[in-house]
């Protein structure tokens, strides 16, 4: 179920940062080239992403292509300017709602490549297989 919420809210920010694409292309640093480009560029990867979590497929690569995004994100975008302002409360909220959904993103693709493995494997790996938090 959190899978296709998650899924939910990126077709709503891809929709979002494609109605407001000229103004997220303000949001992204001068040194970075293409700014409108990347604008839909995050869009489409969002519609993408959601696409692949309601179909169920390849939600693995997606995942971590989504989660490495937003991480990017976070070093190069929202890290810079909460360092730059922090007395400025929406930059930091910024920077952790990005972390939190690179989390996330991260989270559902390591779930998913664990439930595409054969049951076999996935014993293999634990030592105590009735008790997936014991190593």
């Amino acid at each position: 179920m959190g899978r296709y919420l998650f899924a939910g809210s990126l077709l709503v920010f891809g929709g979002l940062h494609f109605l407001f694409a000229p103004f997220i292309a303000t949001l992204i640093p001068a040194w970075i080239p293409w700014p409108l480009f990347w604008a839909y560029f995050v869009s489409v990867a969002f519609v993408a992403t959601a696409i692949s979590l309601f179909l169920n497929r390849d939600v693995s690569i997606s995942g971590v292509w989504l989660g490495s995004m937003f991480l990017l994100w976070v070093m190069m975008l929202h890290a810079p300017r909460a360092v730059a302002k922090p007395h400025i409360e929406p930059e930091w909220t910024s920077l952790l709602i990005a972390l939190a959904m690179s989390g996330v993103a991260f989270v559902i693709a390591g779930l998913s490549h664990r439930a595409d493995r054969p049951l076999s494997k996935q014993n293999q790996t634990r030592s105590n297989p009735r008790n997936p938090l014991e190593p």
